[in-house]
């Protein structure tokens, strides 16, 4: 097959998925409809085009908006995969599938990738430290703490870091992370677009326009870091920016009702949410 017809086969299935993670529910003939496209074109039988397919999988998820049913449709679709996966060295898998923690913890999870020194050094990188790598995969990292290069390391230069990974493990931390999602209850009712409880939430006169780092649980790269003067740092959003990333039109009229500043970067995030509602 030429390049022409494998980039057009290409873009067909991008089509479906972007379709299927469109849907707020996972619904079976969705997933049979995707798995019955990709098996016709023997995606699997050609390594180049099934790394092709990863590499817009990881674009779609790292980029998409969310719902609820988000991270067992991205389940689904490796778990489908799984054999495939199989055929990556940890080097490519990492090279591959870095940029997203929930496909990583996956991977672990399902006994794709292994544990090793060279994962953690991957995580230890400054843009893996700023994205809240450590934190995500503490429970992974912690055996660790044992390696003298990893205690200097950390000591050195983040000793806020080695103190929080030795602490206790946070209470829902599996749940959470699996989730990928702010787990805070600010933000969990701001995805539900429930602007009752927001209010009541926000009864004792809060700053509606305070700047929030993502959680360490975040694993939309979005909503994660951003770049700016060829530096990576933790992005800072503002409540009206998450809710219209989410596409939360009840309770971006709510904030912009009570003169919360609309600025032009909400575009941005008002794009990820596909919501007709709050792009017009």
């Amino acid at each position: 097959m030429n390049l022409h017809s494998s980039m057009a086969k290409i873009r067909i299935i991008q089509s479906q998925l972007i379709n299927f993670f469109q849907k707020e529910d996972v619904v079976e003939d969705q997933f049979t409809n995707l798995v019955k496209l990709l098996t016709e074109n023997r995606i699997a039988d050609n390594p180049n085009e099934m790394t092709l397919f990863f590499r817009m999988f990881v674009a779609i998820t790292n980029n998409h908006g969310r719902f609820h049913s988000f991270s067992e449709k991205l389940c689904k679709i490796l778990h489908f995969y799984k054999n495939c996966l199989m055929n990556y060295s940890p080097k490519e898998l990492l090279e591959l599938f870095g940029s997203n923690k929930r496909i990583l913890l996956f991977i672990i999870e399902n006994g794709i990738l292994q544990v090793d020194n060279n994962f953690i050094k991957y995580i230890l990188r400054k843009d893996r430290i700023i994205d809240q790598y450590l934190q995500y995969f503490m429970v992974e990292a912690r055996p660790f703490l044992k390696e003298q290069w990893v205690l200097d390391e950390l000591s050195s230069n983040y000793p806020e870091l080695l103190e929080s990974i030795k602490a206790e493990i946070p209470t829902n931390f599996q749940i959470n992370r699996t989730v990928g999602d702010n787990p805070d209850t600010i933000f969990q009712i701001i995805r539900n677009d429930s602007v009752e409880e927001f209010q009541a939430f926000l009864s004792n006169n809060s700053d509606l326009s305070t700047l929030f780092h993502p959680s360490m649980y975040e694993t939309n790269r979005f909503l994660m870091s951003e770049i700016n003067n060829g530096c990576t740092e933790m992005k800072s959003i503002t409540l009206i920016e998450y809710a219209a990333f989410f596409g939360s039109y009840q309770i971006m009229r709510y904030l912009h009702t009570n003169k919360v500043e609309i600025t032009p970067s909400i575009w941005l995030y008002a794009v990820h949410s596909n919501n007709p509602e709050i792009i017009q």
